[in-house]
C-alpha cells in the first residue's frame, strides 16, 4: 500500500516529494465475503425410490461479515513494512430432511448402520472460518504509480460437515468431518495508484506457492453414538496455490483521512473442504483418504483509511 505525497492539486511531485519518507498509515475495513461450495455429492436418498434429496451443493454460504485491518510502517528509501489480518468466522448452513422410516446415507455405508438406514428425518450442519495474516515489503518502482510487493502469508481455513440421523425405531447418531487447513508461503504482486484531487482508485495482485499443511477427522456413531463406526484423523502436506486481486476507490473526506470502498477476489488451491472428505463407502480405508481441491471467495469492502 506504497503512498506517495501529493501537491495541492492532488497529483504526484516525482522531481520533488517523492524524496519525502512514505507515510505510516492504517487501514481498518469491513469484508463481506462468500465462500464457494464444494463439490456437488448426494449426501441422503430416498429408499423407495432411490432418488437423491439432498446434495451438498445446496448447503451454500451466504456472505458474512468480518474485519480487516492493515497497518504500514515506513522503513528506509521509501519502503514501508506492511502488516494485515482479517478473519471471518461465522459462515454456516443448515438443512433438514424429513421422511417416514425410508432416508439413508447413499452408499453401503447405509447398511452396515441402523441409525443411517430407514431413518425418520436427517439434519445437516455445514460451517468454515477463515484466518489470514500478512507480512509484506512494500517498494516504489521505476513508475511513480506502481509500488512492488513481496512477502509472507498465512491463511487458515476450518470446516466442518455434519450429518445427524434420527430413526424412532433405532436412535439417533452422528456422522461428522472436520477439516483444518494451515498454508504458510511467499507472495509477490504489485499494486497501482491513481489520485486526482480528492479521488483514488487503488489495484491489487498477488500470487504466491505454499505448503498446504490439512488434517481431517472423521467420526461415524450408530446406536445412539454408543457404537463407534469410524474415528480416524489423516494428515498430509502438498504445494498450494493462491491469488488475490482487489479494486477500491477512495475519497478523501479531509487531510490524511480517506473513505474506501471496493471488492476483493481470493482464490486457493490444494486446500481441504469438508464435505469432499465425505466418503460413503464400507471398507476398512473408508474414511480415512485426503482429499485436496479449491475454494474461492470473492465480495464488496468498506472503511476508512488514515495516514499520517
Amino acid at each position: 500500500m506504497e503512498r506517495y505525497i501529493s501537491n495541492e492539486g492532488g497529483d504526484s511531485d516525482p522531481g520533488g516529494d517523492a524524496l519525502a519518507p512514505a507515510p505510516t498509515y492504517l487501514v481498518s475495513e469491513i469484508l463481506f465475503l462468500q465462500l464457494n461450495g464444494p463439490r456437488r455429492q448426494g449426501v441422503v436418498i430416498d429408499e423407495d425410490s432411490g432418488d437423491t434429496l439432498l446434495t451438498t451443493s445446496e448447503l451454500r454460504h451466504g456472505m458474512e461479515a468480518g474485519a480487516r485491518l492493515t497497518v504500514g510502517i515506513p522503513l528506509y528509501e521509501r519502503r514501508t513494512l506492511e502488516i494485515s489480518y482479517f478473519g471471518l468466522q461465522h459462515w454456516a448452513a443448515r438443512r433438514d430432511v424429513e421422511g417416514d422410516d425410508n432416508l439413508s446415507l447413499p452408499g453401503d455405508i447405509a447398511l452396515a448402520t441402523s441409525d443411517f438406514f430407514d431413518a425418520d428425518r436427517m439434519r445437516f450442519h455445514y460451517s468454515s472460518a477463515l484466518n489470514n495474516a500478512e507480512v509484506t515489503l512494500v517498494r516504489p518502482a521505476a513508475w511513480n504509480d506502481l509500488a512492488l510487493l513481496a512477502g509472507f502469508r498465512y491463511v487458515g481455513l476450518r470446516e466442518q460437515f455434519g450429518i445427524s440421523s434420527f430413526d424412532g425405531d433405532a436412535g439417533a447418531s452422528d456422522y461428522t468431518v472436520d477439516a483444518e487447513n494451515h498454508l504458510f508461503g511467499a507472495q509477490v504482486g504489485g499494486r497501482l495508484q491513481k489520485q486526482r484531487g480528492r479521488f483514488g482508485l487503488d489495484f491489487v495482485g498477488k500470487a504466491g506457492l505454499f505448503a498446504s499443511f490439512a488434517q481431517q477427522h472423521t467420526f461415524l456413531g450408530d446406536s445412539n453414538n454408543t457404537v463407534t463406526l469410524r474415528n480416524s484423523t489423516t494428515r498430509g502436506c502438498q504445494a498450494a496455490f493462491l491469488g488475490e486481486l482487489g479494486l477500491t476507490g477512495k475519497f478523501e473526506l479531509r487531510r490524511g483521512l480517506w473513505f474506501r470502498g471496493g471488492y476483493s477476489a481470493l482464490w486457493l488451491e490444494g486446500v481441504a473442504r469438508a464435505p469432499d472428505q465425505l466418503d460413503f463407502t464400507d471398507t476398512a480405508t473408508s474414511g480415512t483418504a485426503l482429499v485436496y481441491r479449491s475454494a474461492f471467495l470473492h465480495g464488496p469492502n468498506v472503511g476508512l483509511e488514515a495516514q499520517w
